[in-house]
């Protein structure tokens, strides 16, 4: 994993990953296919940030969750009065996870906050949307920003988030000048209109 919390009941108060560039190449074999690439099995973080970055896989194996907390983790368990998850500007291609993330802790709870706004999830699994608000529509939360995602799944655009991603959702194809071989740069146009994805493709 790129982060393991060694199955210690903790709390990490702010986990920031910003402005990386992380290529993984998974092996089949190995144990994260099981888990998570960001794994915390028994704690939990209370405010994520993932901004400005890239996630990119060229190996064959794939792990269950791209980020994954103890089940039953919650602000108020740690001393804190909300919790945040944020997603800004980031590139994901090729993680094939089986669900983006799980958070049944936070699911559901009014002192849930999400923002999810100018990412490329790119064969990333289905449904990321709905596995990051915890499985609850958009309208369960009262702190809550989405716009302007790719959502690309089997070489198509995935439909059917609406209910969980309520802004603008980006509808073609960002077409990667050559993502196995590690450039990212998109040349899909509303991608480069709307300048989503990791900012460091956009200044190739």
């Amino acid at each position: 994993q790129l982060f393991f919390d060694n199955d210690l009941k903790y709390c990490l108060e702010t986990m920031m990953v910003t402005n990386c560039n992380i290529h993984l190449t998974t092996d089949p074999e190995t144990n994260i296919n099981g888990n998570a690439i960001i794994y915390f099995k028994t704690g939990f973080a209370n405010s994520t940030y993932v901004q400005n970055s890239t996630f990119w896989n060229t190996g064959e194996g794939a792990a269950r969750y791209f980020l994954q907390h103890g089940n039953n983790n919650r602000c108020d368990r740690a001393g804190y009065t909300a919790n945040l998850v944020s997603y800004r500007n980031n590139t994901f291609y090729n993680l094939n996870v089986s669900q983006w993330s799980n958070y049944s802790g936070f699911a559901g709870r009014a002192t849930s906050q999400w923002v999810c706004t100018g990412n490329i999830f790119y064969e990333c699994g289905s449904q990321v949307a709905r596995r990051l608000l915890g499985g609850r529509t958009a309208d369960t939360y009262s702190s809550i920003s989405f716009n302007n995602n790719t959502y690309w799944v089997n070489g198509e655009l995935e439909t059917g988030q609406d209910s969980y991603d309520t802004g603008y959702q980006l509808t073609t194809d960002p077409a990667f000048v050559d993502a196995p071989n590690g450039n990212l740069t998109p040349t899909g146009a509303e991608q480069l209109e709307r300048k989503t994805g990791d900012p460091r493709w956009l200044n190739n």
